[in-house]
Formats: structure tokens, sequence, C-alpha cells
């Protein structure tokens, strides 16, 4: 009778008082995956061991995230957010499940292959069990800590089809490993099973995709080598539009290039989650061309002497050369004449080598440019002009000063100085936006200067009432201090006032 009433007491208490305080990676883990939204890499794998210590049936965390299945087979169908976060999070067995797998989660996050070993030779189901809230596999954890070693090993353990095993976002170990920037463990992966190339997450992308966000080029590399143009390809249509804005925004213009000229219609395309063109990301990219490059001296002096051999880039094997991928380094390469062992030995030096190597960077920027252009010089004058008109890519391009865009669409497209684009032409934005180089570039190229000059913008406003206005924050920023900044605004002003009074009484 005493026991019932104890029992009876500890029942009253655990209903009128709140549970314990989750862990606060765990809720907001489980808050995210709930919400569909996107998560951050860390935190997917932070998971904490210290939550699986002690008695498991008083400790509340987080089991399987899925509303509708969890790692255990059992389904729960909550009837609101906040009852699946309490039903989810008071699931009891789940954890019980995951306390068994506590070794082997902390072995793969240390890379220590020895004790994972001898776990999984005592339970050799557990290769490829799932052993953390985010439902990943020891190969995952172990991939996402960049333990190549112990990938490696792991891997001749796994069969092609455990390879495959998605977590709670739908991403394999491949993901984590192109996150982590550990490209032997990705060679590892996809020597075994090529296929893990292919495999998407649950936002449709690809590892390919994934590496050009976390990863360094010898992954982005290594992955485009081997990732296949099969259906659904990866690039071509949409994904393949999506696919060439990431490596522009990413800087992999040799690698863009590449796409390009292997997938005309790509250079044209508009994505359509984001509305991108590629010619829109560059133009939003003047860091990337010769222009908007602030060098010292002496990096100006190497910048003038250094040589970047021009080349045909080798095609890197889309039909996937899984074993033998093209070595990592630029796409485009040397040509076959030998290099002198005095230039060899300049090139390691690390400020020339860092030159160079932007160097290289701005001239493939600008080969793309020039691509992109072709193609757009053989479409319909219509789609064309919408390709410019919407977004206004020329405006934009010189508000952030991309001499280099502007300069090769409009010697393609010499109409484009006269196109008013959001109520403004691009020798207006030049002047709005103080870019002094874009402002005498198209006062020289356009014959009918006079008539530039006399525009007039939203109705009323000529060129010197734009000039007199601020200048942005970043063109204004340029010069520290307001005396500076009020004398370099003076001078601008003046400039722009002696070339409309030439024009108008000339």
């Amino acid at each position: 009778m005493k026991a019932e009433s104890r029992n009876y007491s500890q029942y009253l208490a655990q209903k009128n008082n709140p549970p314990p305080k989750l862990h606060d990676n765990t809720y907001s883990m489980a808050s995210t995956c709930l919400q569909g939204n996107h998560v951050n890499p860390a935190a997917s794998f932070s998971f904490d061991p210290s939550l699986l210590e002690g008695e498991v049936a008083d400790t509340p965390t987080s089991p399987g995230l899925n509303s509708r299945t969890n790692p255990n087979g059992s389904t729960c169908n909550p009837s609101s957010d906040a009852d699946q976060i309490m039903d989810l999070l008071t699931h009891r067995q789940v954890l019980k499940e995951l306390s068994h797998f506590r070794l082997l989660y902390k072995a793969a996050l240390r890379g220590d292959w020895g004790a994972a070993n001898l776990f999984l030779q005592r339970n050799p189901d557990a290769v490829a069990a799932k052993i953390n809230v985010s439902w990943m596999t020891a190969l995952s954890v172990a991939a996402s800590a960049g333990h190549a070693q112990f990938v490696q090993k792991l891997v001749e353990k796994m069969s092609v089809k455990q390879l495959e095993s998605k977590d709670r976002l739908g991403r394999t170990a491949l993901f984590y490993a192109a996150m982590a920037d550990c490209t032997q463990s990705a060679k590892a992966m996809v020597t075994k099973n090529p296929n893990l190339t292919q495999i998407r997450n649950d936002e449709n992308a690809t590892p390919l995709l994934c590496a050009l966000t976390y990863g360094s080029k010898k992954m982005v590399r290594y992955l485009y080598s081997v990732t296949r143009d099969e259906d659904p390809s990866p690039f071509r249509g949409g994904n393949g539009v999506r696919l060439l804005v990431f490596m522009i925004a990413s800087g992999f213009y040799d690698t863009a290039l590449d796409l390009v000229q292997r997938y005309p219609q790509l250079a044209t395309a508009r994505d359509d989650k984001s509305g991108y063109t590629a010619l829109l990301a560059l133009s939003q990219r003047p860091s990337a061309f010769p222009s908007k490059s602030r060098y010292g001296f002496l990096e100006r002096l190497i910048y003038s002497l250094i040589s970047v051999e021009k080349s045909g880039s080798p095609r890197p094997t889309i039909n996937g050369d899984v074993e033998n991928p093209p070595e990592s380094g630029n796409l485009t390469q040397v040509p076959d004449r030998p290099c002198s062992l005095l230039n060899a030995q300049i090139n390691k030096v690390p400020m020339v080598k860092q030159v160079r190597d932007m160097k290289l960077t701005q001239i493939q920027s600008v080969k793309l440019v020039n691509r992109i252009c072709e193609q757009l010089s053989s479409m319909e004058t219509d789609e064309m002009l919408e390709c410019f008109l919407n977004p206004a890519v020329l405006n934009i391009a010189a508000e952030h000063g991309n001499t280099e865009v502007v300069i090769q669409c409009c010697e393609y497209f010499p109409d484009l100085l006269w196109l008013t684009m959001k109520g403004r032409s691009i020798f207006h934005v030049a002047v709005e936006h103080r870019q002094e180089k874009i402002f005498s570039l198209v006062y020289g190229m356009s014959a009918r200067r006079r008539l530039l000059t006399s525009l007039r913008v939203d109705d009323s406003n000529t060129m010197l009432h734009m000039v007199a206005k601020l200048a942005p924050s970043p063109q204004l920023n340029v010069a520290s201090g307001a005396a500076l900044q009020m004398q370099r605004e003076l001078q601008w002003f003046k400039a722009i006032l002696l070339t409309h009074l030439s024009m108008v009484f000339n």
C-alpha cells in the first residue's frame, strides 16, 4: 500500500512540475528540422554523447526527428508541431537504441579506428546503423570530422548499398566528406560506389553543389570530374543553371567556363529559384576582374611581368572516370612546352603564386563573359534584351564598377548604351555611384554623348542633379574623414559639370 502511495505521489509530482530543461543543441536542431529549414552541417553532428549518460529512462532528449517514422520503425502522428516535438523528445525507446552506439559514435568522432573496429566485431550490424539523433552513420560522423583513414577502413567493411544510407536531411556520407573538404574520404567512397555522386539530398542538391559552398577547389574539381551526365543530369536544365551560378558565386571561374563550353545553353538560362543568370552573377563580382584589383607597388610589378600560359582547358570526364580523375590544379593548364627551372622556382614564391593565381582567375572570368556574350548574340533580339533588362544587368555592373562586363557587353551590343533600365542609363548609374572608369568608358565610346548628358532621369533630373546627391556609402568611404570625402565629392562634381558644359556649348 505504501509503495502504491509513493508511486502515486511521484506521478503527481511529475504531472505538476515542468519537464527538465532540454539540451540547447538538441532542441534547436529538433525545431529547425521540424520547420523544414536548412540546418548548419556543424549543428547536424553536434549531438552531445553526455545526453546518453546515466539512467536512460530519466533523461529527456531528442529521439528521431521524423514526424512519420522513427529509427526503430515505430510511427507517431502528432496533431500539432508542439505535440510532435514533445512526443519525439519523450520517446525513450529511441534513446535506448542510441545508447547502444555511444562507444561507436565517440570513436568515429575521434577517428579511433581501434575502438570502432572492436565494437564492429562484436556488433557487425552496427556498420550502417543510425548512431545519433541526426540519423548519421559512423561513416558520416567520421567523414564530417575529416578522418580519412578511418573512413577508408570503414568503407571496406560496408556494402555498396550501405554507402547510400542517408541521414535525416537526405545526405549521404559523401555530402559530409564534401563539407569537411576531405578529398581522400570522397575518393574512397566514390571508388566503391560511383553512384554516390548522383544521389541528391532533400533539397535536390548533389554533393558537387554542396562542395561549392563548403569545399575547396580540390574537392570541387574532383567531384566535377566524377559526377556523370545522366538523367536527371546535374549539368542540364534548372540543375545546371543553379550549378553554374554557384560556381561563379564561389569563384570557380575555370570550372564555370568549362561548364559553359560544354553546355552553351546554360550561359543564357535563368535559375528559377533565385532569378540569377550567369551574367548577373558575374556583374556582382568586380573583384574577379583586373579593373577592380587593388595591388601594392610590388604586386603590380609582379602582375605586369609574370606570364600566364594560355591553354585550351582540358575537359574533365563528366562521364565519371572514377579510377583516374584529373588531378587537382587549374582546369586551364599550361601547354606542352617545358617551363624553365627558374620560372618554376619563382612561381613557388608565395607572393608570386598568389598574384599569378589572381591573374589567371581574372583571365578566366573575362573569357567567361566573352563566352556568354557570344551565346547571347545568337539569340533573337527580344530574348537578348530580356536577359539584359530583367534584371538590369548592365546597371548592376556599372553600380559595382565592373568595367570588363560593361565593355564586353557594349562591344557585342552597342545599343545597350541607349537603354534606360529602371529609369537610368549606364551613364547615369556611373555618375550616381562615382564610377570614374565606367563614366569615361561610356563617354568615350558613344558618338552621341551630347544626348546622353541631356537625358533626364525620373522625368526631371539631369546628370547634374544626380552628381549633386551624396555618394553611396561604399564609394563615400573610400576616402577617410569628412574633409577628404568632401574634397572628393567636389572634385567629382566639377569633373561632371565641366563635361556637361562642354557638351552644351560645343
